[in-house]
C-alpha cells in the first residue's frame, strides 16, 4: 500500500475516543507529505489507536502523529514491522 500527499486520520470531537486507525499491509510505503493522525480535539475523549503493521514500512517525507488538546490522553502509536526505512520521516505527539 502507497500514500502520496494523502490523510489518513481519526478525531475525537466530544468525550468518546477517536477511534482506531489500523492499516495491514505486507508493505506499506508513506510517500512525500502523507500523514496518518489520530487527536483528541474538544471535549473529554482520548485520540485512540494508531496501528500500522507490515512486513516492510517506509517513510519518505511523512507524518505519524498522535496530539490532544483537551483533558482526553494523546492516544497510542504501535508500529510493527520486520524492516522500517525512514527518510526525513516526522514523529510528533502533543499533549
Amino acid at each position: 500500500m502507497t500514500l502520496t500527499n494523502a490523510r489518513i486520520e481519526a478525531e475525537a470531537l466530544g468525550s468518546g475516543a477517536g477511534g482506531l486507525v489500523e492499516i495491514k499491509a505486507p508493505a506499506i510505503t508513506l510517500g512525500q507529505d502523507s500523514e496518518v493522525n489520530i487527536s483528541a480535539i474538544s471535549g473529554t475523549g482520548d485520540a485512540g489507536e494508531l496501528t500500522l503493521t507490515a512486513t516492510q514500512l517506509t517513510l519518505d517525507n511523512s507524518l505519524i502523529a498522535t496530539e490532544t488538546l483537551t483533558a482526553g490522553n494523546a492516544g497510542h502509536v504501535i508500529l510493527t514491522a520486520k524492516t522500517i526505512t525512514a527518510a526525513k520521516p516526522l514523529f510528533k505527539a502533543k499533549l
